[in-house]
């Protein structure tokens, strides 16, 4: 199979395609997850598309050095935070959870992740958000991730994502999209009494 064939191949088996500030996912993994939120709303269960239990996920810092989210959300209450540099919701709200990063001063985790586009169709690159990241003067700390493993591991399909976290590891709450600084300090205060 020549080269240009197992590219296309590729594309086609990547289970993230960048529509707008959206993720879509079309593997037979998403139609089957699909199929169980489907099941369990219409059985009047309360469901969450993202992922229950914060997943590991490779973050990679401005060195590239390599860190592990469990490992530097392990026992803490986090906010997991998904953007990329060209998403205009993401460059409207990412600033809103960043003034709230500032004044909670180490009590709640906060972990911003740059999501990064590998292989064809390339939109976000490290230099790109390394470079937002600088320009905007953000507080927090960059770390960078793959966003086609990001999705998979838990569940995005729209950014700017705030996934809230237990000390427990498990999901507290999420606010997408479009959300407000409000939005942000009161589920992080109802995180920081569980």
């Amino acid at each position: 199979m020549n080269r240009a064939v197992k590219n296309i191949i590729s594309i086609v088996c990547i289970s993230s395609v960048l529509t707008g500030c959206g993720i879509k996912r079309t593997d037979t993994k998403a139609e089957a997850e699909k199929a169980a939120v489907t099941q369990a709303s219409s059985q009047g269960q309360e469901v969450s598309s993202f992922a229950a239990e914060l997943a590991d996920l490779p973050l990679y810092d401005r060195n590239n050095a390599e860190s592990s989210l469990l490992s530097m959300s392990e026992g803490k209450n986090t906010l997991v935070v998904f953007y990329t540099s060209w998403c205009p919701h993401c460059r409207n709200y990412i600033p809103l959870v960043d003034e709230v990063y500032r004044k909670e001063n180490g009590n709640v985790n906060f972990v911003f992740v740059n999501l990064i586009d590998s292989g064809e169709n390339i939109r976000e690159t490290r230099e790109s958000g390394m470079k937002y990241h600088t320009e905007k003067a953000y507080a927090f700390p960059y770390y960078s991730a793959d966003i086609k493993k990001s999705a998979e591991s838990f569940g995005i399909k729209k950014i700017p994502l705030v996934l809230f976290y237990g000390k427990d590891g498990k999901l507290k709450g999420s606010l997408q999209e479009e959300f407000t600084k409000e939005d942000v300090i009161r589920e992080t205060e109802s995180l920081r009494k569980n």
